[in-house]
């Protein structure tokens, strides 16, 4: 059993957002506030909420109380075992099953299912009385001559539902999928209902504290651990027979000391009160305190080189270290002992960790994942590119929020770049550069809520040179802007089309080359220099084609709704023409400084934030495209 759609409704941030769930693993990114957590949080809500009505009005959508809060989840890969155990929710041949979770209008909170049924029955079932419930019953039987043939009289509520049940089970055609009440113990207390043996949602908010999962007892990760590894059984057996003895041998010190002392004196108060009220008797004797066993339990210490503290005393990133390594050993437990899967939700799994152990961390929890045998889903909200892995670009979800509080989440696949590009690139280069691009140039541009892609690192500079220039220091940042370089203008279209495909509103600046002649070698034959013009014509046309605009040899200014921009010749020679400012400063700090700018992208954008005169009007035009909200 895995978990394959969850559905969430008027929840917090999410007002109605449905998403697909890997086999293995997930991965949701996005900005902060749009909805990644609250998504774990509804899981958790459904799977392990510790009672009913944990939830409030301000668990609601934008405080809408006039809507239920619903979180519905999807289970596939059934085995024969999850058709058992769930029954009519899951019947033989079902390849999936829904359960809801609902907290109604009232505040009520309850569980639903889709089972199979005949509709026409359902006002016998849905009768508010037993008496209702028979005269529905009648009603059906009276309603055409079949019925009354096959539906016999009954004198009971009861009887008349399973009388309806037995002839579903003769007319199984006739039957549709229908919502019905699930009981009250289905998830129970503490992984004590009928789905902990097939499925656990263990959730590691970012805020849980290590020193907590570490107590033993059944709600803790370690308490969890050790119901699954250790056998207590033995031991308390013992403690038990312990505890016998001592009470027997107790008994027999109180009798050899005190039983003659106790029997005279009841004996005196017998006699006593007999002259008062006859055929009473008083006893007096000893009220021994129960000796209670107490559970064996187990704690954790550390041993840090010649040290033993406790964990509390550990630092942040050793506690989180320890919380996601006890989970890896409950997953590991829990398949061993139930067969049953279990879902690791992992907040902010770099939390408090060097960049090596993050990615160790990464690494062992896909292995985890990877084993079928370990039965095993994990579901990560990260803002590391540390969890950003080659070669699993369709598991990643991405989730943005608009400014009416809107949430969608976006997911891609190889196949929807590949269309993405065809007819402008060849589709098979996608597959050899996707891994490499999602890891690397673009690792954190998927965390980015709009993306300007350039061809090199000098644009970058200075285009952020610029924006702290005409707006503050980091004004790109602050809005969670990037500026990120492609690395040539021919790898741009895989680019645009990676980020696009994930929701993030992407621009284009490219240089369209009419220059060139300009930097030729002056030696070159006509045929070859005919051959340049023709590549950085047919480059032009190629970009030109990909965003849907019509093809001039070498465009200039922005184009396709503002969605790119076209430097009219490189980037050094325009700024030499239009902004030359930019090129005396350049030099000064060159000289001062005796170190050459090319290519050294910090240093060109802080000399380019320190120029006072205007800089062009294009790149002016770009980053108002790109600041515009």
């Amino acid at each position: 059993m895995r978990i394959k759609q969850v559905r969430i409704k008027n929840f917090r941030t999410l007002q109605d957002v449905t998403i697909n769930v890997e086999h293995d693993v997930t991965t949701f990114i996005g900005p902060n506030g749009s909805g990644k957590s609250t998504f774990l949080y509804a899981l958790d809500w459904f799977f392990n909420a510790p009672s009913s009505n944990c939830l409030c009005s301000d668990d609601c959508f934008a405080a809408n109380v006039q809507e239920p809060i619903e979180v519905g989840v999807t289970f596939s890969e059934l085995d024969e075992r999850d058709h058992k155990v769930l029954g009519k929710y899951a019947p033989d041949g079902a390849s999936q099953c829904t359960i809801w979770k609902r907290r109604s209008i009232e505040g009520r909170e309850y569980l639903s299912g889709n089972t199979k049924r005949y509709r026409p029955f359902e006002s016998v079932r849905s009768a508010a009385s037993a008496a209702d419930t028979r005269k529905a019953y009648e009603e059906i039987r009276k309603s055409c001559p079949e019925f009354e043939s096959e539906l016999s009289s009954v004198n009971s509520a009861a009887a008349a539902k399973e009388a309806l049940v037995a002839w579903e089970s003769e007319h199984i055609d006739e039957l549709e999928d229908m919502e019905t009440t699930i009981e009250t113990n289905f998830f129970g207390f503490n992984g004590t209902g009928k789905m902990s043996d097939l499925f656990n949602f263990v959730f590691v908010g970012a805020d849980l504290r290590a020193a907590e999962e570490t107590e033993d007892n059944k709600s803790t990760t370690i308490g969890k651990i050790l119901e699954r590894s250790i056998d207590r059984t033995a031991v308390d057996e013992q403690i038990q027979a312990i505890i016998a003895k001592a009470e027997k041998e107790e008994e027999e010190i109180y009798n050899e000391g005190v039983g003659e002392q106790l029997q005279r004196l009841s004996t005196k108060l017998t006699e006593k009160v007999s002259s008062f009220s006859y055929g009473k008797e008083v006893t007096v004797e000893n009220n021994r305190g129960e000796i209670k066993p107490t559970k064996t339990t187990f704690g954790i210490r550390i041993d840090d080189c010649s040290m033993q503290t406790n964990v509390v005393h550990q630092g942040h990133g050793f506690q989180r270290t320890l919380l996601i390594s006890a989970l890896s050993v409950l997953a590991e437990s829990k398949q061993v002992d139930t067969q049953s899967t279990i879902c690791l939700a992992i907040e902010e799994p770099e939390l408090y960790q060097c960049p090596i152990q993050a990615r160790l961390f990464a690494k062992i929890i896909r292995e985890l994942a990877s084993d079928e045998k370990r039965r095993i889903q994990v579901i990560y909200v990260t803002h590391s590119p540390t969890f950003i892995e080659a070669g699993h670009f369709s598991q990643i979800r991405r989730f943005s929020r608009d400014s009416r509080g809107n949430v969608t989440v976006a997911a891609s696949n190889l196949g929807r770049i590949k269309q993405r590009i065809a007819g402008v690139l060849d589709p098979e280069k996608v597959q050899r550069q996707l891994d490499a691009k999602i890891t690397g140039d673009l690792a954190e541009a998927l965390f980015d809520n709009k993306v300007l892609l350039v061809e090199g690192t000098t644009e970058v500079a200075v285009l952020s040179g610029i924006a702290d220039r005409e707006n503050g220091t980091g004004a790109l940042e602050s809005r969670s802007i990037g500026i990120i370089s492609s690395r040539g203008k021919m790898k741009l279209p895989i680019d645009y089309s990676i980020l696009t495909e994930l929701g993030i509103e992407t621009f284009a600046m490219v240089d369209s080359d009419a220059g060139f002649m300009n930097r030729l070698d002056k030696n070159l034959s006509d045929e070859e220099k005919k051959k340049h013009k023709t590549e950085h014509i047919n480059s032009n046309h190629l970009i030109e084609r990909f965003f849907g605009l019509n093809e001039e040899d070498f465009p200039s200014g922005l184009f396709d709704g503002n969605k790119i921009a076209f430097v009219p010749d490189t980037l050094e020679s325009f700024l030499a023409k239009e902004w030359p400012d930019w090129q005396r400063e350049t030099a000064s700090w060159e000289a001062a400084n005796g170190i050459k700018l090319i290519k050294n992208q910090e240093s060109y954008r802080e000399v380019t934030s320190k120029i006072s005169s205007e800089p062009p009007q294009l790149f002016r035009q770009v980053l108002d495209m790109l600041l515009k909200q």
